[in-house]
């Protein structure tokens, strides 16, 4: 988009600018914008704040400003047509700089103010508790659906527990994308049990890469969702080729004595090449044997097309069931054919325009044999149950 203003004139602007807009173009945000808090915190401006919601819903409130500069951070693709859609609406072309992996431009922050510590600005998610920050940065992975490794590099060090902490609560949400593979993670997570943090891995932990001491670590840490509200341990089983490390890394964090049912696998599908709703059946249906709950990814194509509709289908269909299901008790032996039966009646009752072609790749032609021994989970508390079922909502 022409325009829109570079870094060295953002800061030629900045030496006079009395109001700034800072734009999340993201929608119902849950975990702040770290980047926008730490311009926040050092350019020390006037500002007011919007999410994407909030720019689409209310375009004449009296929020908006004669600003001087409006900063807009955008973190996934899918919404970077809709921002410039919103700035150019408003005719703010000559007063915007977007920044974020989502945009296509490739200045970062440091460029803006320097290297700076990760200090934030807490002022504008006032709504949001935790301490939150990374500790590291990058992965030892190389998955082709990942963008990471491609911004981040390999994993390293970038912050120290005690300098996350600035706010007056134990709790803190880590933003890692590979806790484990630092270095010095053994001398964090102790620092972790030692002050009694209460620590959310928000990005999840690679239980592939799972190593034994590791994971009884993981046992002592028992973390918690990005609400605090339950406990749980958010992972993923992306591809069905890593079926047998995953499995046996799995069992291992099960035979420490970690609860089943604290434990989320985030399944990608629609992605891979060649994928079959077979490979998808089977990878849910395994996790359920588990008792651990599967949630269904949708890798999101830059144009929507008739799969991502059908997959998002069966998304909506495992996050009902694991509700109405997986919740209440997961325990003892379920027929996978009735679960099947369940997802078809819902599939067609909602399939609406899709085309044939599409509605006959979701049936499962075979099933397959899952050879795991079910161990009953302990009962869930009720209140326990409320929290957790707000996670599928």
């Amino acid at each position: 988009m022409k325009n829109l203003l570079n870094v060295e004139q953002v800061k030629k602007k900045l030496k006079s600018a009395k109001t700034v807009l800072y734009v999340d173009a993201h929608q119902n945000v849950k975990i702040p914008n770290l980047a926008l808090m730490k311009l926040s915190q050092y350019l020390q401006i006037d500002y007011d704040y919007v999410d994407g919601t909030t720019l689409k819903q209310l375009p004449d409130s009296k929020l908006f400003r004669d600003y001087d500069i409006v900063f807009v951070s955008c973190i996934f693709q899918y919404k970077f047509e809709d921002i410039i859609v919103h700035i150019r609406t408003k005719g703010w072309e000559n007063k915007t700089i977007i920044g974020g992996y989502g945009s296509p431009y490739t200045h970062k922050l440091e460029d803006l103010i320097g290297k700076k510590a990760d200090i934030y600005d807490f002022s504008l998610y006032p709504w949001f508790e935790p301490n939150i920050g990374f500790s590291q940065r990058g992965c030892r992975g190389r998955c082709d659906f990942c963008v990471v490794p491609t911004n981040e590099g390999r994993n390293h060090s970038v912050n120290s527990l005690k300098g996350l902490l600035q706010k007056p609560t134990n709790k803190l949400v880590l933003l890692d994308n590979d806790f484990f593979g630092q270095r010095n993670w053994k001398e964090k997570a102790e620092y972790i049990l030692e002050n009694e943090l209460k620590i959310s891995f928000n990005q999840g932990i690679n239980v592939r890469l799972l190593k034994e001491e590791q994971a009884e670590y993981l046992v002592k840490i028992n973390p918690y969702s990005y609400t605090f509200k339950q406990r749980l341990l958010n992972t993923a089983w992306d591809q069905l080729k890593d079926e047998k490390l995953f499995r046996k890394r799995l069992e291992m964090l099960l035979g420490k004595g970690y609860r089943p049912d604290c434990i989320m696998v985030y399944m990608l599908i629609g992605f891979e090449e060649g994928e079959t709703f077979d490979d998808i059946w089977y990878r849910f249906w395994t996790l359920q044997s588990y008792s651990v709950f599967p949630y269904p990814m949708v890798f999101i194509h830059p144009s929507p097309n008739e799969l991502s509709r059908g997959c998002k289908l069966f998304r909506q269909w495992v996050t009902y069931y694991a509700k109405d299901r997986f919740i209440k008790h997961n325990t003892g032996d379920v027929d996978e054919r009735a679960y099947y039966k369940d997802f078809k009646e819902f599939f067609t009752a909602n399939s609406g325009d899709l085309s044939e072609e599409i509605c006959e790749y979701f049936q499962v032609t075979k099933f397959k044999e899952v050879k795991y021994e079910r161990k009953p989970t302990k009962r869930i508390r009720s209140e326990e149950r409320e929290a957790m079922t707000s996670l599928w909502g």
